[in-house]
């Protein structure tokens, strides 16, 4: 009887835990999200792991997104108790719009997209891939109507960027982080405007493409006639670098011996010989310098003639006299 009993308890018990399992305990999966209502009103959001809910005054709320293809079916992106909160792609139907020079276009879109905010994304919008095609299209449709179909084709990065900041400026307020946004074909409906287009930005790229060829050769030209200026430069600057430090030296080497002489000079008149002597010592000098440059005519003048002979005597005496 004992083992029965224990038996039916541990059955009982069973019971109770499989129930309670399944009618209170929630787990919830890696990247996903759920959100508990309580009476019918938002209650709190369940992350990822295990949690409980009191039925039956508490439920998870059910989400049921859809988008609709270009012949308006419906499919559904995401569905049930769970909301993803890892990154994911929306690629939406092709979308027609007019541009400024009346030519319909066909624009094909990829987005890459996260949810950030549950609540927002379960509450702000009846359903959020339809919101998020919608602004999609108002973006899409208000970027193209300032521009024509050359531009389009021509500028296709600016006009991504500009709807890029369109679309992320309402998707915030939904919940939904905008991460790219990329366009991945336009096509015009016509297969004539499509092929002139094409053939007009091509002929404009290549034209741009020899204007900067032009521009880079222009500069490399201006950058060398701009370094040949400045080489001339510093060339003239060496050599009146050169020039002023020859004139330094010879005005020093002038001064010094200008000082030498008045020295001299001093010496003759403390030893009490006449100022003739010292003339003649100096032309002396200057002849000794004429024989070590080149042959030339010394020519005196008639009022130094009686110093010849001072000269000469000078010329003869020995080192020892001249001290």
């Amino acid at each position: 009887m004992a083992a029965e009993h224990e038996l039916g308890v541990f059955i009982l018990l069973a019971v109770v835990g499989i129930f309670i399992r399944f009618l209170f305990v929630v787990i919830i999966p890696e990247k996903k999200a759920s959100i508990v209502e309580r009476f019918g009103r938002h209650n709190r959001v369940l992350q990822t792991g295990i949690h409980l809910v009191w039925w039956p005054i508490e439920h998870l709320k059910t989400i049921s997104w859809q988008w609709n293809d270009e012949r308006g079916r419906a499919h559904k992106k995401m569905a049930g108790h769970e909301i993803s909160t890892s990154q994911f792609t929306y690629d939406p139907p092709s979308i027609t719009i007019i541009t400024k020079d009346r030519v319909e276009v066909n624009i094909n879109t990829v987005m890459f997209l996260q949810i950030t905010d549950v609540q927002k994304a379960a509450y702000e919008t009846v359903d959020l891939f339809n919101a998020l095609q919608e602004s999609l299209l108002t973006s899409l449709r208000k970027a193209t109507s300032r521009m024509d179909f050359e531009e389009i084709i021509g500028k296709q990065d600016l006009l991504e960027a500009e709807i890029f900041t369109e679309c992320d400026k309402r998707h915030n307020a939904w919940g939904v982080k905008l991460l790219t946004l990329e366009i991945q074909a336009i096509s015009a409906k016509s297969r004539a405007i499509m092929k002139a287009t094409e053939d007009i930005v091509q002929a404009k790229s290549s034209a741009n493409l020899a204007l900067l060829n032009q521009r880079v050769i222009r500069d490399g030209e201006l950058a060398r006639a701009k370094a040949a200026q400045e080489l001339m430069r510093i060339e003239l600057d060496t050599q009146k670098i050169e020039h002023d430090f020859v004139l330094a030296k010879k005005t020093a080497i002038a001064q010094q011996e200008h000082e030498i002489r008045g020295k001299r000079y001093e010496c003759f008149n403390a030893s009490g010989l006449p100022t003739a002597c010292w003339t003649a010592e100096l032309y002396t000098e200057a002849l000794q310098e004429v024989a070590k440059t080149a042959r030339a005519t010394l020519v005196i003048p008639y009022e130094a003639a009686p110093l010849a002979a001072l000269m000469a005597h000078t010329v003869e005496r020995t080192p020892e006299q001249q001290q």
